[in-house]
């Protein structure tokens, strides 16, 4: 049983029918409700070169700036990063050093991470994302984040909850904005680059391999991750600094096939293993449980030293850059039972409020979707039963959001109404946490139908408990405090919050580093995921400003708000097809305040896949406190492959709200297979990319991701593949790899032929 205190209540997760909704005692004031959580220490990495960025980077902290350091996958960001965070430990900086991998998390998580660094508290406690601002916005640290995905206003917003803490940021694109420095990182200088080779080769370089090495280096662009690669080759005796000059030229991505073809079976399914987890760094023992390996920590050493994994600090990854070509060429060498029997056994012999279990959660998640999109639903059921607890605890509440919506489509399309009223349960419960009471009781009452029909009468108590609380809300505990960031539609401030800002300051002030004249104004992010629909959002695409002109309020009633519901909307997987027509759903807006108010507008900005089929909303006068409501149809019709999104804009009342729109588009891939002999015993065959099925003669394949490859697998030693046909144009690989043309549905052919072996 884990108990976590939210705002003036208490959720409390049960083994078995799932969390329980508790008030919390009603406190003004906290003895100490927050003290400086104690340092992670991280061990140098090593480093060459970067003198440069490394001059950036302790101006910024001087500063208590922003830097963007950005670049395509093996340029060193996360070793530049760890070098920052590492060094300021060493040299006893008074400011915490603190770096975090975003990973597959949103922003609402990772804002609880970073308070989950600096601060720690007697029992769990869940903030709202106001209260991290208000915490953050006196903080004084240097925040390294890494792998960051956002988009440049999510950064902004980020930069300016955090005034007095320097933010070094890594990146593929540029994300920071006008809110502080932007520098491409580049390959190494020749001379640092050429040291750096032969210290991988652990050896000197001669003079007549200098010139070769030279060309090898500006081949790979001076990048550091395919000079280790290349330096592995070389060592083993298979390459020339020559040979392989040659073979790289003008694609260094051949470095990847190349080692990946240098491995054995075992080193494949180690690493396919760190492909499909990509983005997270796992303990040896988790990778151990998922391929069953004895000596695995010397196997993934070894991998380290041939350029293919990261091995910081204790455990090894391989960076999320690196899952897609990866993932192609080692699908072959994925198990997925027995990778999710390893994976669930280890998390589930951990507590999940520890950091071990917090340290597999971004595999499981990675996992997770494979198995979706493999539509391994019963997997997904058994994925979601065990992660969604360490979610739950570790405040990754917006990922539990997406979790639970996996777990419930996939029950769904199992048949398996136990899971689906759990997690029903489970997802309505959060809702009612995010103040969203009308998508928590419509999940709650299917829950409680679902027990009902099943005879779950303990199951069924527990959800009708929860219903309960929805007649009160949740400021029923205390009189709701003024909001200090004047947000009308929230009215849940627990009084932790005062307690807990006045114990950092006095922290922060025994400790010599209180900011002077630190009242600037701590903004709104334009879009948190998991944040209530309620919520009045700053809209960053709008180049107006998102307060307009309205009637004054009375002084004692909260003026006119929007809100919509669901908060977030999911079409799934969609076919890119025309000719079909778009799939809809509805979103439902309601005035959340305590004055009458004009619908001003409803837009969508972001992808063009999403459309406004049916707006009944705008123009329209709302009355207050929810007593009308109207009705806004989306259309999703997807423009191209994978996932894409949007927000719906609700203007009302001078105020705005948004609803975050998902959907992924896939088309059809038909495979035509042409035998060497077709009575053949051992057939050759064709696989998917996340799609394990051998295609022997003609298949269909759903591709949802702009990944998606076919790999030909010849059947006997004395058969080869002729061609594809159909494809986009490939390099040569081993076995051979089709692109399909994924705008629209399309017919590929492989053929097969025997050969002669000499």
């Amino acid at each position: 049983m884990t108990s976590v205190i939210c705002g003036t209540h208490r959720l409390t997760l049960l083994a078995g029918p799932g969390g329980r909704i508790e008030r919390g005692n009603l406190r003004t004031a906290l003895p100490d409700p927050l003290r400086q959580a104690e340092g992670r220490s991280m061990p140098p990495p090593f480093i060459l070169g970067r003198q440069e960025q490394i001059g950036v980077v302790d101006r910024a902290i001087r500063n208590r700036a922003a830097v963007n350091f950005h670049a395509s996958c093996g340029f060193g960001k996360t070793t530049l990063l760890r070098n920052v965070v590492a060094l300021g430990a060493t040299r006893g900086a008074t400011a915490r050093h603190v770096y975090l991998n975003t990973g597959p998390f949103g922003l609402d998580d990772l804002l609880q991470r970073i308070v989950g660094e600096l601060f720690t508290t007697a029992e769990p406690v869940r903030l709202t994302s106001p209260e991290c601002e208000q915490i953050l916005g006196h903080a004084n640290a240097v925040i390294a984040l890494d792998d960051v995905g956002f988009a440049p206003e999510r950064v902004e917003y980020l930069r300016r909850v955090m005034p007095g803490c320097a933010l070094i940021i890594g990146s593929q694109q540029p994300v920071l904005g006008s809110q502080g420095e932007t520098h491409a990182l580049g390959g190494l200088a020749a001379s640092v680059a050429v040291s750096l080779l032969a210290q991988e080769l652990r050896r000197s370089i001669g003079l007549p391999e200098y010139a070769a090495a030279r060309s090898l280096i500006d081949a790979v662009d001076g990048q550091p991750l395919h000079i280790r690669q290349a330096a592995a080759l070389i060592g083993s005796g298979e390459q020339s600094f020559a040979s392989l000059a040659q073979r790289v030229a003008g694609r260094p991505e051949e470095l990847d096939r190349l080692s990946l073809n240098a491995l054995d079976a075992d080193e494949r399914r180690l690493l396919a293993v760190c492909a499909f987890t990509a983005g997270a760094l796992l303990p040896v023992g988790l990778v151990g449980a998922m391929t069953d390996f004895m000596y695995v920590g010397e196997k993934l050493s070894g991998l380290f030293r041939k350029g293919l994994v990261e091995h910081p600090d204790d455990r090894f990854g391989l960076p999320v850059c690196k899952a897609e070509p990866y993932r192609a060429l080692l699908f072959q060498y994925f198990e997925l039972g027995s990778s999710v029997r390893g994976l669930l056994g280890w998390l589930a012999s951990r507590a999940p409020g520890g950091a071990e279990a917090e340290s597999g959660l971004e595999a499981a998640v990675s996992v997770l979707g494979f198995a979706a999109d493999q539509r391994q639903w019963q997997t997904v059921i058994r994925i979601v039963r065990v992660v969604e607890p360490i979610l739950f605890v570790h405040s990754r509440w917006a990922a539990w959001l997406s979790t639970l919506e996996q777990g419930i489509e996939a029950a769904r399309q199992a048949g398996d109404a136990v899971s689906e009223a759990y997690f029903a349960h489970q997802k309505g419960t959060l809702h009612y946490f995010r103040n969203e009471a009308q998508t928590a009781r419509q999940y709650l009452e299917r829950a409680l139908r679902l027990r009902n029909q099943l005879g779950d009468r303990e199951g069924a108590a527990l959800t009708r408990a929860n219903l309960a609380f929805l007649g009160v809300g949740l400021s029923m505990s205390a009189p709701p405090p003024q909001s200090p960031f004047g947000r009308p539609g929230q009215w849940r401030k627990p009084a932790l919050i005062g307690a807990a800002v006045v114990a950092i300051v006095s922290l922060a002030l025994a400790a010599g580093s209180a900011l002077g004249g630190d009242d600037r104004d701590v903004t709104t992010p334009p879009t948190i995921p998991g944040q209530s629909s309620s919520t009045t959002v700053t809209d960053p695409s709008s180049s107006q400003s998102s307060t307009t002109s309205t009637p004054p309020a009375s002084p004692d009633k909260r003026p006119a708000a929007p809100g919509a519901e669901p908060a977030t909307m999911d079409f799934l997987l969609t076919h890119m097809n025309p000719d079909e027509a778009a799939p809809t759903k509805e979103i439902t807006v309601r005035n959340t305040g305590e004055e009458a108010g004009i619908v001003e507008s409803i837009r969508l900005t972001g992808s063009d896949s999403f459309a406004t089929e049916i707006d009944e909303c705008s123009g329209i006068t709302l009355q207050p406190k929810q007593a009308s409501s109207c009705k806004v149809t989306v259309a999703f019709a997807p423009q191209e492959v994978g996932k894409v999104g949007a927000k719906l804009i609700v203007a009302l009342g001078g105020k705005k709200s948004k609803v975050d729109l998902e959907g992924t588009g896939y088309v059809n891939v038909t495979v035509e297979v042409t035998q060497a002999d077709d009575k053949a015993e051992v057939k050759s065959h064709v696989t998917g990319y996340r799609d394990s099925r051998e295609c022997s003669d003609s298949c269909e394949y759903r591709a949802s991701s702009v990944g998606f490859s076919l790999t030909a697998h010849p059947g006997t030693i004395d058969t080869y593949v002729e061609k594809w046909e159909e494809c986009t144009p490939e390099i040569p690989s081993n076995p051979p790899v089709c692109k399909p043309i994924l705008t629209g549905d399309s017919t590929v052919k492989m053929t097969f032929r025997y050969s002669v072996i000499e």
